[in-house]
């Protein structure tokens, strides 16, 4: 119940035992119903720090999260991805998905990939922290926070054009042309061949859904991820890709 309504109500109660024809009965307190906490809006770019409980170790990590709930964490120290959907009832944020093994890793039971749960309190564009733990025997913690960088509206156009990632020795490997559509084709170095779409999911915030079809190449199948672009050299010329299809997960930095 409102504050308001709450004095409001217990004035009323005041005025009624004052005129109540000589009762001296106690007048009865209100009843105050507490109501339930708004849910949180799990929408955001995140960064912090994930443990890791087998290995006896912590990482960097980055968050992407949509508005509707299509959630993303990435290592910046070893490419580890989890992918989830999830949902927000109040402050508590639950989720299914998957967890793929660094590139070339191996899961504590040897596998590359594992069935995952997330289970976290959210605090809407401020705070995300919580557990997770893998059928893959790995499990642990993760402590995020909200980068307002997710404020920056998206847009198709500000995607058109072509888009290079570079191997280590900075080199073209992967490369990407976008239609102001938002549909694309792409290539790498070992002849993958994508291709696919983008689309907004909400064009408040800076992340963008992606479907994409991979052919040509040992990785070759139906893909779906997130999108984010950035600054690196000038605004909105970097794009971080991630896309998965179950079994294998694909992370790209691409630079326009």
């Amino acid at each position: 119940m409102n504050k308001f309504k709450v004095l409001a109500c217990a004035g009323l109660m005041s005025v009624l035992a004052a005129c109540g024809g000589g009762s001296d009965a106690p007048a009865t307190p209100p009843v105050v119903v507490t109501p339930p906490p708004v849910d949180q809006l799990p929408g955001g770019l995140w960064f912090g720090t994930m443990t890791f409980d087998a290995a006896m170790g912590s990482e960097d990590v980055i968050g992407m999260v949509s508005e509707d709930g299509r959630l993303r964490l990435i290592s910046a120290d070893t490419l580890t991805q989890m992918s989830a959907l999830v949902t927000v009832a109040g402050t508590s944020l639950t989720g299914d998905g998957k967890a793929f093994a660094s590139p070339g890793g191996i899961w504590p039971d040897g596998s590359t990939v594992g069935d995952l749960s997330i289970a976290a309190t959210v605090a809407q564009r401020n705070t995300m922290s919580g557990a997770w733990s893998t059928t893959a025997t790995e499990s642990g913690t993760f402590d995020l926070y909200y980068d307002d960088f997710y404020e920056r509206d998206s847009s198709l156009s500000l995607l058109s054009g072509m888009w290079t990632a570079y191997d280590d020795l900075g080199n073209p490997d992967v490369t990407f042309t976008i239609q102001n559509s938002g549909s694309f084709d792409g290539q790498n170095m070992q002849g993958c061949v994508s291709n696919g779409q983008i689309s907004i999911i909400d064009s408040r915030f800076d992340l963008y859904a992606v479907q994409s079809t991979i052919s040509g190449c040992g990785i070759a199948g139906d893909y779906s991820g997130l999108i984010s672009i950035f600054d690196l050299i000038s605004q909105n010329d970097a794009m971080v890709f991630v896309v998965d299809n179950g079994s294998t997960a694909i992370l790209l930095g691409l630079q326009k």
